[in-house]
């Protein structure tokens, strides 16, 4: 299966009540897969004023074979 994604961004400072399973699906896919999941840049975050200890993390897709 192809797609046109390149990349994905994480935000892993939402609050318990706003995360889907997607996003922890998701968090443990990238964990997983750094073969396929490469982190390219990270970025603070201030989530109502306040500066989160998560950061926001970019990752690069590297397409199936």
């Amino acid at each position: 299966l192809r797609s046109s994604i390149e990349y994905v961004l994480v935000d892993d400072t939402l609050p318990d009540e706003k995360r889907g399973l997607h996003h922890d699906m998701l968090h443990r896919v990238m964990s997983s897969r750094t073969d396929r999941f490469w982190l390219v840049g990270e970025s603070a975050i201030i989530r109502d004023g306040f500066p989160q200890e998560e950061r926001l993390k970019l990752y690069s897709i590297k397409p199936a074979p």
